[in-house]
């Protein structure tokens, strides 16, 4: 079973749609471990998620006690290590939606299982993109954030210098070392925070 880790913050809406879309768009059963960094919002996306951990939605929660960025979701992998036996797992933000009909687990697993990636990403829907700022996207160039990254499993719980903490070009540039980095294209997630941006705001 494919093991996804989320970085949650603030906003509910965002975080629920994201989880939703991932969850009916995954073709096989999926485990998800949430975590949420805290914000003043959080109670309200405690009660969120503790709602999805008792319908199944998801698997877990951690409810971190500060806003620890990158280092929770380092937390959520070495407490709860994604299975042996999936060649990949998946560590994503949680403010971007799958769009419907994208087998997303389909095409990860054909570019790890089959093209032997050892690092994966995805790009962007642009129906709702703003340039100022774009917050690291660079069109479909190789580059790509916390979308959705595939990571293969041996080689990350192995080799990943954990003290660095977690970041997307840091997971990026490290696992590229060891195999093929791919994009996949065919995965555009529609990215909910540049709607904000658009709007003239921003979470922070």
């Amino acid at each position: 079973m494919i093991h996804v880790y989320g970085i949650a913050w603030k906003m509910t809406d965002y975080i629920r749609k994201s989880i939703e879309s991932m969850v009916s768009t995954a073709s096989e059963p999926i485990s998800m471990t949430v975590i949420e960094n805290k914000s003043d919002k959080s109670p309200e996306i405690k009660e969120y998620l503790t709602a999805c951990v008792g319908s199944g939605v998801i698997t877990r929660a951690l409810l971190m006690e500060e806003n620890t960025v990158g280092w929770g979701l380092l937390q959520g992998i070495r407490d709860f290590n994604p299975p042996e036996d999936e060649k990949f797992f998946v560590m994503t933000d949680l403010d971007l939606i799958v769009p419907d009909g994208c087998d997303w687990i389909k095409e990860m697993r054909e570019a790890h299982e089959e093209r032997n990636c050892t690092v994966t990403g995805c790009t962007l829907d642009l129906s709702n993109y703003t340039n100022t700022p774009n917050h690291g996207y660079g069109g479909d160039a190789d580059s790509f954030g916390m979308w959705m990254i595939g990571v293969n499993t041996e080689i990350f719980m192995n080799r990943y210098p954990f003290y660095r903490g977690i970041y997307d070009v840091a997971v990026r540039d490290f696992m590229a070392q060891y195999g093929r980095r791919e994009k996949l294209l065919s995965i555009r997630l529609y990215h909910e925070a540049w709607d904000l941006w658009k709007e003239g705001h921003d979470p922070e």
